[in-house]
């Protein structure tokens, strides 16, 4: 049975940045809830257990210490996994400066998954501002002090996060995009299902991918068909039709073309050369 408490605000008084809803849910594993419609933005964050998000066609899969940005507008349903509990946060948030906030933050104004090791921070907090009253100014200038110091929360995190990243000189949604590509080569629609899995937009997932591996996914994700099919032109007696559509090519035609723009030549032709001992000419 869903467990939830929630305070709905409007606090008007500060236009550039205002609380709009505060509230901590249980749902029962399984349950769903929703469609509900965020008029303002929406930070959820996993406490514990698993659920998903979905937001038109699109889903996120969310677990402990995964966030959600919904933006305005948007009509979301919540979907609790079958084997356990889903507890999770929803701050929400409007005024003038909100945008430029979550900018600030490295937060894309879009829905987007990140992650946020800082649960019993921002638990706390919205414990805080669950048992406040609504009346008084003072109380009003304590939920906006709340507010910040959740977003402080963030912004923490979000700088650990990329000091991280440059220390190690990598990203950890590239690793997971890296591994999706290994298992998942083969599929159409490679870009756009990895970005989905990811919970990130394909705009967010190509400037990872530019700023990591110096090229866009869609020529990794090539990059690494090709060398699928060298590998299986030399060990295998596999067709070329058999081979290409091993490597995500429906068309043979389609992957002779873009076997030759790689290699400078057809991969009848690499297979010949390989199986004849004699040199690659690349």
């Amino acid at each position: 049975m869903q467990q939830s408490q929630q305070v709905l605000l409007n606090d008007g008084f500060f236009q550039n940045l205002y609380l709009c809803l505060c509230s901590r849910v249980e749902a029962a594993p399984g349950q769903c809830l929703g469609p509900a419609i965020r008029f303002h933005y929406t930070f959820h964050y996993t406490l514990s257990g698993r659920g998903r998000v979905e937001m038109g066609k699109r889903a996120y899969a969310l677990s402990a210490g995964q966030g959600l940005l919904i933006i305005p507008n948007t009509s979301v349903v919540y979907q609790a996994e079958e084997k356990e509990p889903w507890q999770y946060l929803q701050i929400g948030f409007s005024g003038g400066q909100a945008a430029g906030i979550l900018s600030s933050l490295g937060i894309e104004s879009e829905p987007q998954v990140f992650l946020c090791d800082c649960s019993q921070e921002l638990e706390a907090f919205a414990g805080q501002l669950l048992a406040l009253p609504k009346g008084t100014f003072d109380q009003l200038l304590y939920r906006q002090h709340l507010l910040c110091a959740i977003l402080s929360v963030l912004a923490k995190n979000r700088r650990q996060t990329l000091e991280e990243e440059s220390q190690a000189g990598k990203n950890p949604y590239i690793d997971k995009a890296l591994s999706y590509i290994s298992c998942h080569f083969a599929e159409g629609a490679l870009v756009g299902n990895m970005a989905d899995y990811l919970g990130i937009t394909r705009n967010y997932l190509f400037l990872l991918f530019k700023k990591y591996l110096g090229c866009s996914p869609s020529a990794y994700v090539i990059q690494f068909r090709l060398e699928q099919a060298c590998q299986l032109l030399k060990q295998t007696e596999s067709t070329l039709e058999e081979i290409a559509s091993s490597c995500g090519y429906p068309e043979p035609a389609v992957f002779s073309k873009a076997f030759k723009r790689k290699y400078g030549v057809t991969p009848s032709k690499y297979r010949r050369i390989v199986q004849g001992g004699k040199e690659i000419p690349f």
